[in-house]
């Protein structure tokens, strides 16, 4: 076979290998069908010319070819690479070894080149590059949002997006957040600092808008395309503006956009946004690596915003309140301080206003609580649109709020403020179809005149607002030195009530009732002593009025209907089954929830019969909301309980609606009996008091009877009850013992047998 026929064959077979050679002159004598393929022409019209005609055809450098033969001639071969622009736009990258060829006498004949084509090989190892340079990119950016504050979260955003926007090589890069409503509220934008002339003016002024600007072209954009592409979630690649259909392309091409990688942000599985990255100068071909960039960066700064989100709803919850939006106590403490210390610098005052609403808690038992806190958001805008911006409004809870009046001159200022919210808050409210109104109770303290302790001006603004509450309401008041002592002294009240609640100090007396013609004793009146040991001082109506103010007449009052329960059910076993007791019903305890299931739940557990309890309520009390007085009252006639109406004849109840209540009794207050048979007036209201009551089948028993003459009267007047210190004074539960068990009647029913029998007690 021969050699030369065989080498051919094996070179022309060779299918990734180009292999010419060229003799001493470098004229072209051979290339196999690889080096034709490789170099994109055929042998017919290479063979004969020189390199360097090829070389000018190909575009490729000859002067650095020339400098690599004279290697080539030292060494004897030479190994480079170089890149080959094809005619279609492309790059390939070439790795050619240049070997001399000799005779078998050592004479230069020419030169043979090996080359292959090495394009894939080159740019897998500049796509890895890249890789391992967005995966260092990528952490870097995590470590960033991972190690920062909530309120650095924008900032960091728009250090990122420079980050990003080196390494893809962009003109442009910016973020754009939506609002809650969907709508383009926040633009983070970064760009090189020097634009090229050779930008245009387009595009330079592209890249020189105003964030303002862009967020509005963002807002104003009505590229459906666009917009259904970023709504399914994808990530955009615009290679070049001749794929995107109109009107999308001229809006594009009008932002002078000549390509752009576009990838949304989702909170929640709800849009929050988009990331964008456009050149404005050159068309960029995006790769897999830059779309992989640009999601992971997108679901980063997504993390990265719901954890700002998040964060800001925590500190919304923790300084505002829910229902009205108001700042709530804490920051109200922080606003104080703050306006406290701008005072001090600046010589000024501050003004506190503590107010608390009139009649809040009729509308929230009477329309429902709905209806309480559609009253109460009404209220605090009322508030905040009578105050300037500088100041606060804040909720501190229930029907309470308060205002900080910063940086004043004169404490006259908050009178005129004052005034206007009084009258703001008492115009009629309309909601959920009903009319309703309040009051507003105001009192007020001042920096520096009143305390420069922040807690000090609150106790001092609410100890004046409570001045306002008890003389009247709807008003203000400033705070005075003489408050304060008052304020400490019912302070002491309040602990004293809550001591001798605790260790059940109180003590209960029994006072008892007569039938007025036999002198049986038929029932006791149980009560209550407010005297608090070491307090000498203080009368019972103040101590009475600290515990309704307090709360404390409610579990005080079901403490005393206990015991005297557990004390009738002694009685009951001793065998004093015809005895009932009475027990005075405070009004809060009257409106209290579930009032005669508390009552049946004492019975029961005390084993006191219903029918030997009698509830004493006044007219005050169940006037202030007839229809729902009648459904309480009916409630505790179905247990069995006796109902009595105390001290009638000082109210205002009607015969129409008394006729209404299912009322056993009433009971003749003591102020007709002392001068029932000294003043005609007096006389005449205690005759129609018992003509009435026996009209409606209701029992009359007067109290605080001390005279015989009194006595007589009511006899004659046929008056079914008595009670007073004729008979007894108030017993303590052993002497009242021993009197039903010495005792069961007394025998005062004449002035002559009086000497016989003398009172009790």
């Amino acid at each position: 076979m021969d050699t030369a026929v065989l080498l051919d064959a094996i070179l022309r077979s060779s299918v990734d290998m180009a292999i010419a050679a060229a003799d001493v002159d470098l004229i072209v004598r051979y290339m196999n069908p690889a080096a034709e393929e490789m170099f994109g022409c055929s042998a017919a019209d290479t063979l004969g010319k020189t390199v360097a005609e090829v070389h000018k055809r190909e575009s490729v450098d000859y002067a650095r070819f020339l400098s690599a033969m004279e290697i080539v001639k030292k060494d004897g071969q030479h190994i480079f690479t170089y890149v080959r622009n094809r005619e279609d736009g492309t790059q390939r990258y070439i790795e050619a070894k240049v070997s001399c060829m000799w005779s078998a006498g050592h004479t230069l004949m020419g030169y043979v080149m090996a080359a292959r084509d090495i394009t894939g090989s080159r740019l897998s190892a500049r796509s890895l590059q890249y890789r391992v340079q967005i995966d260092k990119l990528i952490a870097s950016i995590s470590t960033s949002f991972i190690n920062i504050a909530g309120s650095e979260i924008k900032a960091e955003i728009k250090n990122a997006l420079e980050h990003v926007g080196v390494v893809l090589g962009v003109d442009n890069s910016c973020t754009v957040l939506f609002s809650d409503e969907g709508v383009p509220d926040e633009l983070f934008r970064w760009s090189p600092h020097r634009i090229p002339e050779s930008a245009g003016k387009c595009n330079t002024l592209m890249l020189e808008r105003s964030d303002d600007d862009k967020l509005r072209l963002f807002a104003s954009n009505s590229m459906p395309w666009f917009k259904e592409m970023l709504g399914k979630g994808e990530v955009i690649c615009i290679n070049a503006l001749d794929a995107v259909p109109e009107p999308d392309n001229s809006i594009l091409s009008g932002k002078g956009v000549k390509s752009m990688i576009v990838a949304p942000m989702a909170l929640g599985g709800q849009p929050a946004g988009f990331l964008s990255f456009s050149t404005v100068m050159s068309e960029r071909q995006w790769t897999a690596e830059d779309v992989l960039l640009v999601k992971m960066i997108s679901e980063i700064f997504a993390n990265a915003v719901t954890r700002g989100k998040n964060e800001q709803m925590l500190k919304t919850l923790a300084h505002y309140d829910p229902l009205t939006g108001l700042p709530n106590r804490v920051l109200f403490n922080d606003r104080l301080n703050q306006a406290i210390e701008q005072a001090t610098r600046n010589s000024r005052l501050v003004a506190l206003l503590f107010l608390d609403l009139d009649s809040f808690k009729l509308i929230n038992d009477t329309l429902g609580h709905d209806v309480g806190d559609l009253l109460l958001k009404e209220t605090s805008q009322r508030l905040v649109s009578n105050v300037r911006k500088s100041d606060t409004v804040a909720r501190m809870g229930g029907d309470e709020f308060t205002v900080i009046l910063s940086n004043i001159e004169q404490d006259k200022y908050a009178v005129g403020v004052a005034n206007k919210i009084i009258e703001a808050v008492s115009k009629p409210y309309y909601l959920s179809g009903q009319e309703c109104s309040v009051g507003v109770s105001i009192g007020v303290s001042i920096f520096p005149n009143d305390s420069h302790d922040a807690s000090v001006l609150l106790k001092n603004a609410d100890i004046a607002m409570y001045q306002v509450k008890e003389h009247g309401k709807n008003g203000f008041q400033f705070f005075s030195a003489g408050m304060n002592t008052r304020a400490v002294k019912r302070l002491k009240i309040e602990r004293s009530l809550r001591k001798n609640l605790e260790k059940q100090l109180f003590k209960i007396t029994y006072q008892p009732q007569l039938d007025i013609n036999s002198g049986m004793i038929i029932g006791l009146e149980a009560r209550l002593h407010w005297e608090i040991k070491g307090m000498k001082d203080f009368d019972h109506r103040e101590i009475v009025s600290v515990a309704k103010e307090s709360g404390l007449i409610i579990p005080i009052g079901q403490w005393f209907l206990r015991r005297v329960c557990e004390q009738g059910a002694r009685w009951q076993a001793q065998g004093f089954q015809n005895v009932h007791i009475a027990v005075k019903i405070h009004s809060r305890q009257f409106m209290q929830e579930n009032l005669a299931g508390i009552i049946r739940q004492t019975l029961d557990e005390t084993g006191l019969a219903p029918n030997s309890l009698e509830l004493e309520l006044t007219e005050g009390t169940i006037m202030q909301d007839v229809d729902d007085s009648i459904g309480i009252i009916k409630e505790l006639k179905a247990i069995g309980l006796f109902i009595t109406i105390d001290d009638f004849g000082t109210g205002y109840s009607s015969l129409s609606h008394l006729k209404r209540f299912p009322i056993d009794s009433l009971k003749i207050d003591r102020q007709f009996i002392q001068n029932v048979t000294t003043d005609m007036d007096y006389s005449a209201i205690a005759r129609a008091i018992i003509a009435l009551a026996h009209t409606l089948n209701m029992k009359v028993i007067a109290e605080g009877v001390e005279t015989f003459e009194q006595l007589e009267f009511l006899r004659s007047l046929k008056c079914d009850e008595a009670q007073g210190h004729l008979f007894s004074s108030p017993l303590s539960a052993e002497d009242i013992t021993q009197q039903l068990t010495e005792e069961q009647y007394f025998i005062l029913l004449t002035r002559e047998t009086a000497s016989a029998v003398p009172p009790s007690g």
